[in-house]
């Protein structure tokens, strides 16, 4: 198995609030080994990061990583099943598009993470980071983040152990482990 997934954040100077990170992670495993995962990132006092880090523990493209903001902005239908819940979407400005969950309001942060192959001038040989800058002029309002990595397979992510035939079903089985 691979090293651990690790997130942390450079602090903007100017501002004393402290930020906290919500964080959702969804594996996706599909038969046909096309697996995919997903990370979803609430960010409360988000105007106190300058810049966002998301160390990846394999190798990536930035054709891998995927914004799917871009879809839940523009589906309502996708974001209500990704928060279990009745969203409303509001206007769009720029990279920040206003939602609505119950009385939890918050912003969709359409910015789109840039893959890094070094970390202050070291190169990284065995995995990569996804840096979001942030802008200075978020507001209030916490902000999500959500993006999926695609073609993990041969990561580390998931081992797949094939069974031959099995004395219950008789079929061929596979066994999937984190």
């Amino acid at each position: 198995m691979s090293s651990s997934f690790t997130i942390w954040y450079k602090k903007r100077e100017s501002v004393d609030l402290i930020p906290t990170l919500e964080l959702h992670i969804n594996l996706w495993i599909d038969e046909n080994r096309n697996d995919k995962i997903d990370f979803g990132l609430k960010i409360k006092n988000p105007k106190a990061i300058d810049e966002l880090f998301i160390y990846i523990p394999f190798l990536v493209e930035g054709s891998d990583i995927e914004n799917l903001l871009h879809i839940l902005s523009v589906n309502k239908s996708i974001s209500d099943l990704v928060f279990n819940g009745n969203i409303e979407l509001g206007s769009l400005i720029g990279e920040i598009q206003e939602v609505k969950r119950g009385d939890d309001a918050f912003h969709y942060y359409l910015l789109e993470g840039q893959v890094q192959d070094n970390l202050k001038g070291a190169l990284l040989k065995t995995g990569r980071i996804l840096n979001y800058s942030f802008d200075d002029s978020l507001g209030e309002k916490d902000i999500y983040l959500r993006f999926r990595i695609n073609n993990i397979k041969n990561k580390g992510i998931l081992e797949r152990y094939e069974k031959n035939a099995s004395y219950l079903t008789g079929a061929y089985n596979t066994l999937t482990s984190l």
